[in-house]
């Protein structure tokens, strides 16, 4: 059972009450950022919260550039959020897989940030979705091919 009922629309997709959005400003120089709004019918937005964004790390971290949520799993006591990373505008058309924790989906802490949690063995895995269905993990995911092109797959993991 999710304790955050409000975030329910991302997370079990039952309740629209809740909204996560994705902005970015424009390259060069741009970077992404996370927000988080609420609204008790739908039609209305409101709490406009910053919570996560791109950046706050050295030249050569993962994430300096572009880094954004894709998607997130509640697995007790933390919700993991799986990141898109990348460290220059040439990444964006090859982010690294990160990974971030949050107890309470407003307050994030990343645990990657050299280097991606999971590649293949010819680029990386990216758009990483996870979907729990009982004590099964269904992954989503881009990986990058010998030819450097794309196909999506799906892994099953058992908890």
């Amino acid at each position: 059972m999710n304790p955050h009922p409000l975030f329910s629309t991302i997370w079990e997709g039952n309740d629209p009450e809740a909204v996560w959005q994705e902005v970015g400003e424009g390259f060069p120089g741009g970077h992404f950022w996370i927000n988080n709004l609420t609204s008790p019918d739908g039609k209305y937005w409101k709490n406009f919260k910053y919570v996560f964004e791109s950046g706050k790390g050295a030249q050569g971290e993962r994430g300096l550039f572009i880094a954004r949520i894709n998607s997130i799993i509640y697995l007790p006591p933390v919700y993991v959020g799986f990141i898109d990373m990348g460290e220059t505008s040439y990444d964006n058309y090859e982010e690294a897989c990160g990974l971030a924790i949050s107890h309470d989906l407003e307050n994030w802490h990343r645990v990657t940030t050299n280097q991606p949690w999971i590649k293949s063995p010819h680029g990386n895995i990216r758009y990483v979705d996870a979907l729990r269905v009982g004590d099964d993990i269904y992954f989503y995911y881009e990986y990058t091919r010998e030819d450097k092109s794309h196909e999506t797959r799906v892994s099953k993991v058992s908890l």
